[in-house]
């Protein structure tokens, strides 16, 4: 019992660590409310414009302008809070952002038309607050390389995935509530109370640094380091986009379409134990040498998906690829941060959120080309195949990852 109590004692102190250093709670407090809103807004706007105009293609292409408008964003908006600080750019997208919600919830009575809707779709993408870039910059400026700034990363990807949970689980009430308008109404209400909290933190009101005129037009994307990463993070995404695909396809063949809101919370639930763990064990190895072995054992663990035969094993199956893909996010952030140039983090952080929006895309039209081609059992192995091609581009380039930049290297010291 004492050993028990010993381990746990353990695997909480970086956590300790990190929520006690300086201003980490008044940024961290705000901005996990504020990250509510991306699970929201994913299913809310698809119901919200489908009640409004009848048509399923209008709520798909208004749901993918957004989404491609915050792709776009990010490494543009991390490139203007490097410059400027991101104080500005938040409390500019926590007016916009509510504001552009709000609009879509009235766009019948402001006499808008399906295109004026859709539009209005694109402009709330286009002004989302990026809270979690900021924070993922800011723990790499304010905490030390080591267990605390590993146990922040690990809070991140946590936030993440009870976020995915508890999203859609409050879409359904406002929808048993009478509307999922009322639902946008909340993200818009989280994301302004999440983007003037994190803003008016004390570490957020200092002048911004200046971005160094030798990071040029390219920015963070002239670190070799950077690129290779950003290729790695866009391949493993593809996991994100086909195996709710081929989970949806296991429960459709099964006559339990149900079952895909369950299998989809275990690996959320998988997850989050997953990325707890890892960010309360102390690591002897470094970073850049754990992720090639994490690729590796993502890709091994995603393989029994393609195995399960009925609906306990496939649930035994994501809680397993749960456990396993969190680390790999983690260390992903922990080596973005490492890196890339310390005055170009914020956009570094905003290209790997593009690159993760752009490797999901891809994955959901590879799983649904290989289910209707293959059936789910052989599109099953598209995840962990992808997975492979990015140990194989980490094993190609992985001299990229032996030192930060020079920028990156000055700052720890």
């Amino acid at each position: 019992m004492e050993r028990t109590a010993a381990r746990a004692a353990g695997l909480l102190r970086p956590y300790r660590v990190f929520f006690a250093s300086p201003g980490v709670l008044p940024v961290a407090l705000p901005a996990c409310l504020g990250r509510l809103t991306p699970s929201i807004t994913s299913l809310a706007l698809v119901l919200v414009v489908k009640r409004q105009t009848g048509s399923f293609v209008v709520a798909g292409t208004a749901t993918a302008a957004y989404y491609l408008a915050v792709a776009l964003t990010a490494p543009v908006a991390g490139r203007l809070m490097d410059r400027v600080g991101a104080r500005p750019v938040l409390l500019a997208s926590g007016v916009l952002y509510p504001a552009a919600l709000i609009g879509i919830v009235l766009g019948p009575r402001l006499g808008l038309g399906r295109a004026g809707i859709q539009a209005l779709c694109a402009v709330a993408g286009l002004t989302v607050p990026q809270l979690a870039t900021v924070t993922m910059s800011l723990w790499a400026r304010l905490l030390p390389e080591g267990e605390a700034r590993q146990a922040a990363y690990s809070t991140e990807s946590v936030v993440t995935e009870v976020a995915f949970i508890l999203g859609p689980l409050l879409v359904s009430l406002f929808v048993l509530l009478g509307d999922p308008a009322y639902a946008l109404l909340a993200a818009a209400a989280f994301s302004a109370a999440g983007a003037f909290g994190v803003a008016s933190s004390a570490l957020l009101r200092h002048p911004a640094r200046e971005r160094s005129e030798t990071a040029g037009w390219t920015g963070p994307l002239r670190a070799a380091g950077v690129r290779v990463m950003l290729v790695t993070l866009a391949v493993v995404a593809v996991i994100y986009g086909a195996v709710p695909l081929v989970v949806t396809a296991f429960a459709q063949e099964r006559a339990e379409p149900a079952a895909v809101g369950v299998l989809m919370a275990l690996w959320s639930v998988g997850g989050i134990l997953g990325a707890l763990w890892y960010g309360g064990r102390r690591w002897s190895i470094p970073v850049r040498q754990q992720y090639p072995w994490a690729l590796a054992a993502l890709a091994a663990s995603l393989v029994p998906i393609a195995l399960a035969r009925g609906f306990p094993d496939m649930v035994l199956c994501m809680l397993l690829a749960g456990l396993v893909v969190a680390p790999v996010g983690v260390l992903a952030m922990q080596l973005i941060a490492f890196v890339a140039p310390a005055e170009t983090r914020t956009e570094a952080f905003g290209w790997q959120n593009t690159a993760s929006y752009a490797g999901f895309a891809l994955g959901s039209s590879l799983g649904g080309l290989a289910i209707d081609s293959f059936g789910y059992r052989l599109a099953a192995l598209v995840p962990s195949l992808a997975v492979v091609l990015a140990l194989a581009v980490m094993g190609l380039w992985r001299h990229a990852l032996t030192a930060p930049s020079a920028a990156t290297a000055a700052q720890e010291r």
